[in-house]
């Protein structure tokens, strides 16, 4: 087992604390990028709890800091590259929903959601690819486990949005959209490591699933 970075890993739960600020800011404002920053602190902040778990952890963490940084830099106002497509969206949204042009429609009451997707999108297809090409040492299925991070924090976020009553409610209301982003991110995860690194990416191990459920309480 490869011997963790101290520093690394203390720079790994700043980021995590990072992103919590940024998003409750957003959210303070009725922002729509809180829902995907409080995702992508959920997974940085996991990756920091349990990085034991993982077979090269200072690896992943400095792909994980490199495309983290990218991201929080476009906060609150500074976009770069197809940023400024994804904010321009978000905006959108918010705007219509606050004019009540689409009160009772999805984009309304999953405005969110439709806000991260573009989120997601952009820093998986952009920042993350970028991130990759740096830091060409991680390990495929350290990558491939981590998508069990990635789909808990769309639920961490929609409790933080709506209560963890709310968040059920909300998830089985949206499963169209639940299963647009989780495919979808993991289809957009596997080709921008397939374009980089050109290898295929393993699923999450249920070796892992059980020791990092175990290590978070839950197993």
């Amino acid at each position: 087992m490869t011997q963790v970075d101290s520093k690394l890993h203390r720079e790994t739960i700043e980021l995590g604390t990072k992103f919590d600020q940024h998003a409750n800011a957003l959210k303070a404002k009725s922002d729509h990028r809180c829902f995907f920053t409080w995702s992508h602190g959920y997974i940085t902040k996991k990756i920091g709890q349990h990085i034991s778990l993982f077979n090269k952890p200072n690896d992943l963490m400095r792909l994980n800091k490199l495309f983290a940084n990218d991201f929080l830099r476009t906060l609150p106002d500074s976009p770069h590259g197809d940023w400024v497509k994804a904010y321009k969206v978000c905006k959108g949204v918010m705007t219509a929903r606050e004019a009540g042009f689409v009160h009772n429609m999805i984009h309304a009451q999953y405005g969110f959601e439709l806000c991260a997707g573009c989120m997601a999108k952009v820093h998986i297809n952009q920042d993350l690819k970028n991130a990759l090409k740096k830091e060409q040492n991680v390990d495929a299925q350290d990558y491939g486990n981590v998508l069990i991070l990635v789909n808990e924090g769309h639920f961490y976020a929609e409790k933080q949005l709506r209560g963890k009553l709310g968040a059920t409610f909300a998830v089985m209301g949206q499963v169209p959209v639940m299963k647009f982003l989780k495919t979808s991110a993991e289809r957009w995860r596997n080709d921008a490591w397939t374009q980089v690194m050109k290898t295929s990416v393993p699923k999450p191990t249920k070796d892992f699933a059980t020791r990092y459920m175990r290590a978070d309480g839950r197993g």
